[in-house]
């Protein structure tokens, strides 16, 4: 029936198209018309046919349609660096469960694994205030105002896309009041005497791992609860997938081992299971409790009554180890690969302190 209509077809999908003749030797894109349904194709098919020969850009596609090329484009940015790897993998899960998320909703039902993307146009401002209502009690994760905020601005960046590519004529985040952006505090990193400190008498053994691959490596705290033995390599730390744990830009990272961690390891010996914690096998992460172990109160203890310092999180080891690299000279991009983020995310958010050409003091 589809040969019936010049111009219209369905790809692999079932979604009709709509395919616009040669205009002056050249030929347009084919129009997702954002059907499976034929009869529905066809009145779509008249519409994007005078649109388009009046000369109007028209998108009639689904919301899965514009996420595709949404998602291309994105790709692009961070192959010349200008985004982050670690931030598009994570924006692109959360894009796609936007669209199953929108059609349950729509259709006022279960979330399901089988739905129709919904038509990119239908998403109104009504649509996304119930979206986050929902996702602001949904019994499977409850999420905080923060990250909703967090899910919605992701969400209001594809949206400002395709006003801005054509897609549609307004946001339905336009008459939607986000809150402002809280401005961020300065980096907060240990100076070499803090760490040193630290690293002095760890009260556990736990404490003393955690500072050592924090220090010295630069390991997240979900990495370090995820070590196992396979992960060193002769002289190299290399953050792979297990079968508890995935880097969370998707790809394995090799760190040198410093003579300081070399040391560490060579007294501290090989686990058979888990590098931290051994004994503390279960692996149970839920959203309140992600950690396999997390012994953050003795360690807030320790650093703040015991060595007098400021609790700063497990993260300022992590940006301490940047800036301790920056400081003595280690190129940002060097840096970068090391902590396994882009350079633009590394200056911005790692790298607390770098002294000028004429400066003596390191810190």
């Amino acid at each position: 029936m589809a040969g019936k209509i010049k111009g219209l077809h369905h790809d692999k999908k079932g979604y009709y198209r709509w395919q616009p003749p040669m205009k002056n030797g050249k030929r347009d894109g084919a129009i997702s018309l954002g059907t499976t349904d034929y009869y529905e194709a066809v009145v779509a098919c008249d519409e994007a046919r005078r649109a388009w020969e009046l000369g109007v850009a028209q998108f009639t596609g689904s919301f899965a349609d514009a996420l595709g090329e949404y998602l291309e484009a994105q790709r692009g940015l961070v192959e010349i660096g200008r985004k982050s790897a670690t931030t598009h993998y994570r924006s692109e899960n959360q894009l796609r469960k936007y669209d199953q998320e929108f059609a349950s909703l729509k259709n006022g039902s279960e979330e399901s694994d089988c739905y129709q993307s919904v038509k990119l146009a239908s998403i109104t401002k009504k649509d996304i205030e119930n979206w986050q209502r929902w996702k602001k009690k949904t019994a499977t994760k409850k999420l905080t105002d923060s990250t909703i905020d967090t899910y919605s601005r992701i969400l209001q960046g594809f949206f400002t896309w395709c006003v801005e590519n054509e897609k549609l004529e307004t946001s339905p985040f336009s008459k939607i009041k986000m809150p402002k952006l809280k401005r961020k505090s300065a980096i907060e990193f240990y100076t070499f005497e803090e760490r040193d400190l630290l690293l002095k008498a760890p009260p556990s053994q736990e404490i003393d791992f955690i500072l050592h691959f924090g220090f010295f490596a630069g390991l997240r705290f979900e990495e370090i609860n995820a070590m196992e033995a396979d992960w060193i390599k002769g002289d190299l730390l290399v953050v792979q997938e297990t079968d508890y744990f995935t880097p969370k830009d998707g790809e394995s990272r090799d760190i040198p081992l410093n003579p300081q961690l070399r040391t560490f390891l060579d007294q501290y010996g090989l686990k058979s299971k888990f590098m931290f914690a051994p004994t503390k096998l279960d692996w149970h992460p839920t959203a309140e409790h992600p950690y396999r172990f997390n012994p953050k109160k003795s360690f807030k203890t320790y650093v703040e009554d015991t060595c007098q310092l400021k609790w700063r999180s497990y993260h300022a080891l992590r940006r301490s180890f940047a800036t301790h690299l920056a400081i003595r000279g280690e190129r940002i991009a060097r840096i970068a690969d090391l902590l396994g983020d882009d350079i633009t995310t590394t200056e911005k958010h790692y790298i607390g302190h770098i002294p000028s050409n004429n400066s003596t003091d390191c810190l």
